[in-house]
């Protein structure tokens, strides 16, 4: 006749096996979910990068254009005027300005500054107020271009993950 010992051992096991295999269950959906939503995230993550290069890439090409002779020549105070006038339209209209990084930013306002000061000899940039101007300008393009750069390498890391 089986006694109740008979009886517990194999029930205390399979309670045992069943919470074990219970908890390792649970981690190891816990984890998988994980991995899962930092995949998911990465994914938006990237997406929500290229459509801002395609976004930059659309209005930095205007900008590019516009500040393409700034500073290089002292004399031409018509063409910066010009150049400040498209400035202000490229801010206004194509709203541009909210795509650019903040670096690209500030370099795009002290250009924007260095627009707006009166030409040192009235009719014409002085050499360190051209050089100045020059050098606002260059600085704008190139954050611009380092914002792709930036792009760049989150690719090149997002592909070095999958690879």
């Amino acid at each position: 006749m089986p006694t109740l010992t008979d009886f517990l051992i194999p029930l205390g096991t399979s309670v045992l096996t069943t919470g074990i295999g219970s908890v390792v269950a649970y981690y190891k959906a816990k984890t998988d979910f994980q991995n899962a939503l930092s995949q998911e995230k990465e994914k938006l993550h990237y997406r929500f990068a290229e459509k801002l290069y395609d976004k930059r890439f659309d209005t930095y090409k205007d900008l590019l254009a516009i500040t393409q002779d700034i500073g290089k020549d002292a004399s031409a105070t018509e063409y910066h005027e010009e150049s400040k006038k498209k400035l202000k339209l490229w801010q206004m209209e194509s709203g541009g300005y909210l795509l650019l990084s903040e670096e690209s930013l500030e370099a795009f306002y002290r250009l924007k500054d260095w627009l707006a000061k009166n030409p040192g000899d009235g009719k014409k940039f002085t050499e360190p107020q051209r050089k100045k101007l020059f050098e606002a300008r260059n600085a704008l393009r190139g954050a611009l271009r380092g914002d792709f750069d930036m792009l760049h390498e989150g690719e090149k890391r997002a592909e070095a993950k999958d690879g």
